[in-house]
């Protein structure tokens, strides 16, 4: 299965194929502390969806249960997928495609397969990513140790499937705007004279 995203001036456009999701972390209106909501912006292309059983059926084939979960033929528990070529055409790569106006509001966006969703709801994932992620890297934050920590969590939860995260920032977090600015400051010397002697202080190569 595969999701994927794509930022065009303050567009964001998803396509996912598939169980792996995307959901947009939108912080709370308030005093930036609380967690953010889980906004899901793909669809989890399962045989038992209504749609899928639909279009399944339409073209000849069935969806069976087996072992408590519906499958394309009795086999394949996701109903689009890469590959999967012998349960065509009732397995289908077709997308489902999603394009959102991104907002001040809109802090992160969450690409993951289902062993994270299986066991974390979109409002817990992106309530985990919004305050891991505004730590410091040194204190295990950013956008690694958000995506770190939920493959943690979800793995201490039960998780028994395949666990594949990405999280994207789509604005610079505090930290990296104190970062960025303190890389751009410029040089404040007293007078001339300080200047000056900076200058003569510096190797041959960088002063010339």
């Amino acid at each position: 299965t595969a999701v994927v995203a794509m930022v065009i001036n303050s567009m964001l456009h998803v396509a996912n194929a598939g169980d792996a999701r995307a959901v947009l972390c939108r912080a709370v209106p308030d005093d930036g502390i609380a967690p953010a909501k889980g906004i899901r912006l793909s669809v989890d292309h399962k045989p038992g969806l209504v749609e899928e059983r639909r279009r399944i059926e339409a073209g000849g084939g069935q969806v069976l249960r087996r072992r408590g979960v519906d499958r394309v033929e009795g086999f394949l528990a996701v109903s689009r997928a890469l590959g999967d070529l012998g349960l065509a055409p009732h397995v289908t790569c077709a997308p489902f495609t999603s394009s959102t106006k991104l907002g001040p509001l809109d802090e992160y966006l969450i690409l993951a397969c289902d062993g994270v969703w299986d066991v974390l709801s979109d409002d817990e994932a992106a309530a985990i990513v919004s305050t891991r992620a505004r730590l410091s890297p040194e204190k295990g934050g950013g956008v690694d140790g958000a995506s770190q920590a939920l493959v943690d969590i979800s793995l201490r939860k039960g998780s028994t499937d395949n666990i594949t995260v990405q999280v994207i920032a789509l604005h610079k977090s505090p930290s990296e705007k104190q970062q960025q600015e303190k890389a751009e400051a410029p040089i404040v010397v007293g007078s001339v004279a300080d200047a000056m002697a900076m200058v003569e202080s510096m190797p041959a190569a960088a002063s010339a």
